[in-house]
């Protein structure tokens, strides 16, 4: 399974919309996906290749890493290097949340940041948080819940992150209530939320129990 979950794949996809056609092909020529991936206009090629990484999850590279993630680091590195300010120029996370915001928030809610100028995990990969991020919409969008998800959407990057005030009313039940729902894992599927959250609940997470009925 990807590292990254289905919004983040089409938020870095999004991007080579705006790339030449030359550049969209050498990317997917990389990754032997020139046949697999095709589209008349720039968008549909973006689009295609997004389908095909949702499509396709457990795809691997030639050099057998996970496919999607493998692309998705790419298109964020090369949003890193084009977030560059100042002289001598250097990484500005400023630039990079203003001119990549929906790459930014599909980051933030899959626990990774660019803060230092790199890719780098904020929470332990045992949540697999892109399985958990993709039922969890699933779910809300099949049962028609569009207030609730757009709570979870709202508080979901800020809880995950740590920052702000506690969420209140409405973003507070649900946030608590996704929260809880971790409460009965096992041992070795707990570690640790970061501080605020750990804080605000009093809880550690899993993922055993998640989606139980009870």
């Amino acid at each position: 399974m990807p590292q990254f979950t289905r919004r983040t794949i089409l938020a870095a996809t999004d991007l080579i919309a705006n790339w030449g056609h030359t550049e969209i092909d050498r990317l997917l020529l990389g990754y032997r996906l020139e046949r697999a991936v095709a589209g008349s206009s720039r968008a549909d090629k973006a689009n295609a290749l997004a389908k095909y990484l949702i499509a396709n999850p457990d795809a691997q590279s030639e050099y057998g890493e996970n496919l999607s993630d493998a692309i998705v680091e790419a298109l964020v590195r090369k949003s890193i290097g084009e977030s560059m300010d100042g002289y001598p120029a250097a990484f500005s996370f400023g630039l990079f949340t203003q001119r990549f915001a929906p790459l930014q928030r599909g980051l933030e809610r899959d626990g990774f940041t660019v803060e230092t100028g790199d890719l780098r995990r904020t929470l332990p990969q045992v949540l697999d948080l892109p399985r958990a991020d993709d039922e969890v919409h699933g779910r809300l969008d099949m049962y028609g819940f569009v207030v609730a998800k757009g709570h979870l959407d709202h508080e979901l990057p800020r809880t995950l992150a740590g920052n702000g005030p506690p969420p209140t009313g409405n973003s507070a039940r649900l946030s608590k209530a996704f929260t809880i729902r971790f409460r009965n894992a096992s041992p070795e599927e707990r570690p640790c939320l970061p501080p605020a959250i750990r804080g605000r609940y009093g809880l550690r997470i899993g993922t055993r129990r998640f989606f139980s009925r009870t």
